[in-house]
């Protein structure tokens, strides 16, 4: 056995390649309808709270299928620790 033969290539070839299929996956839509536990969905993007990963495996084991089987991407978005204003400034700091 070749040193080659016992590694992947690192790198596709043009047969490994199949447009149609990477066509219809790339122009799936996701929605909201099978992620209960995301807060949003935002240009297809599942967010979650990531203060409530931990509230039980339905709403770890949903980010995975959402990694694996949906867009392939998520959001967790953690909340800000510097607090605006009411126009959207960081405070003033007082000395």
């Amino acid at each position: 056995m070749s040193f080659t033969s016992a590694r992947p290539r690192a790198r596709p070839s043009a047969r490994d390649c199949a447009p149609d299929a990477f066509r219809a996956l790339a122009g799936r839509r996701t929605g909201p309808a099978g992620l209960p536990h995301a807060t949003a969905v935002e240009q297809g993007v599942p967010v979650y709270d990531a203060a409530r990963v931990e509230d039980g495996p339905a709403l770890r084991d949903e980010p995975a299928r959402a990694l694996a089987d949906g867009p392939g991407i998520v959001v967790f978005r953690v909340p800000s620790r510097t607090r605006r204003s009411s126009t959207g400034s960081p405070p003033s700091s007082t000395r």
